[in-house]
């Protein structure tokens, strides 16, 4: 057997290499095209995204002279909460108003230069308070000054009985010392 000429070969099979030679073009080119339509797809969600963003924004930038004022309404509120710590005197006003709602007697007052109460970051003063009254009394004295105009906590207290009955010393009297402090605005940066 002889061996076809190259010329026959393509002769006979030409539409057939033509074919293929097409489908192997196409096949590229579609290739190619799927990747970009993909990257197109991707393209198109992060725009989306965006443009809604960017609405949301707008929304919300229209209401932002509202968000100011609430916000600094609660400011001025969260400010008349502080404690005067540098105004001994406005400190002293505030627990004997304390000791006229609460119906006990303070017995010393006196500020605390304790360093143990100080902590990092926190503006406070400290306040050792002893006062006498009823049990119930102390409690509301206690109550009313973590509880009251000015943000407070107790740091420490003893509470003992008062053993004798007196007129002005209840049978159900007792006395109490507390480590109270006051928190105070804080220091401008």
């Amino acid at each position: 057997m002889s061996k076809p000429s190259p010329s026959k070969l393509l002769s006979t099979y030409r539409y057939s290499l033509a074919t293929a030679g097409l489908a192997i073009t196409l096949a590229g080119f579609g290739y190619y095209r799927s990747t970009i339509a993909s990257e197109l797809e991707n393209s198109i969600t992060e725009n989306r995204t965006t443009l809604n963003n960017l609405k949301q924004n707008q929304a919300s930038g229209t209401k932002i002279t509202e968000h100011i004022s609430e916000i600094s309404s609660h400011l001025e509120k969260i400010a008349t909460r502080f404690a005067q710590g540098e105004n001994y005197a406005l400190n002293l006003q505030y627990f004997y108003k304390i000791e006229n709602e609460a119906g006990v007697k303070i017995t010393n007052i006196s500020k605390s230069e304790d360093t143990k109460t100080a902590r990092p970051g926190k503006s406070t003063t400290a306040f050792n308070v002893n006062i006498e009254g009823t049990y119930l009394n102390i409690l509301k004295f206690m109550a009313i000054s973590e509880k009251g105009s000015y943000y407070g906590r107790i740091l420490n207290f003893t509470l003992s009985s008062i053993s004798s009955t007196t007129e002005d010393k209840p049978a159900d009297g007792a006395t109490c010392s507390l480590l109270i402090e006051l928190y105070t605005p804080p220091a401008a940066k």
